[in-house]
């Protein structure tokens, strides 16, 4: 999927450091998964950037549907996309 986001929008980031340790691991789902529970409720911006638990160094953005901003984002294309056999 392709998405067109304006540079203003709202964001938030999720830092290492405000994460538990080993919070990649699947032991720590639930807490990971209270802080982007807690974002979505507070609605306080659209974007939430947050530490790929699989790639280091890398990102994921969970985008917030109830948000006024949220027309904001345009669909550009969707692309297809093929699991990986050997996972």
């Amino acid at each position: 999927m392709v998405i067109y986001v304006p540079d203003q929008i709202s964001a938030r980031q999720v830092n290492l450091s405000d994460l538990p340790n080993d919070w990649n691991q699947s032991s720590f789902y639930n807490p990971c998964q209270a802080i982007g529970s807690s974002w979505f409720q507070k609605n306080e911006s659209l974007l939430l950037r947050v530490p790929s638990a699989v790639i280091p160094d890398e990102s994921n953005y969970v985008i917030n549907t109830l948000h006024p901003e949220f027309y904001q984002i345009k669909l550009i294309d969707a692309l297809p996309f093929y699991f990986e056999k050997r996972l």
